[in-house]
């Protein structure tokens, strides 16, 4: 932003200094196929996008990787959101 700044001015639109280029991911994808993506398009975030390729979030390393600590220390948490454990009676 701020060599965007520097270049184009403060009256520069966003569509001046937006990237095009970002990695996207199928939101139903595994979390563990987006970290590679992230890396090998050097990008800050990966654009996570529905079936129909509309742009849904965006998520960036700093959050796989906390995912990724939660999946370690307690596999059953994600699920147990989503409502797919089922509790013993």
């Amino acid at each position: 932003m701020i060599r965007a700044l520097e270049d184009k001015g403060r009256d520069a639109h966003v569509s001046e200094v937006m990237r095009t280029d970002m990695p996207t991911i199928h939101h139903k994808k595994p979390l563990e196929e987006a970290l590679p993506l992230m890396q090998a398009g050097q990008a800050p975030a990966l654009a996570v996008a529905n079936t129909a390729g509309q742009l849904m979030g965006l998520i960036t390393p700093e959050k796989i990787g906390e995912m990724m600590l939660v999946r370690a220390a307690r596999p059953d948490a994600l699920l147990r959101r989503r409502g797919s454990v089922r509790r013993k009676a």
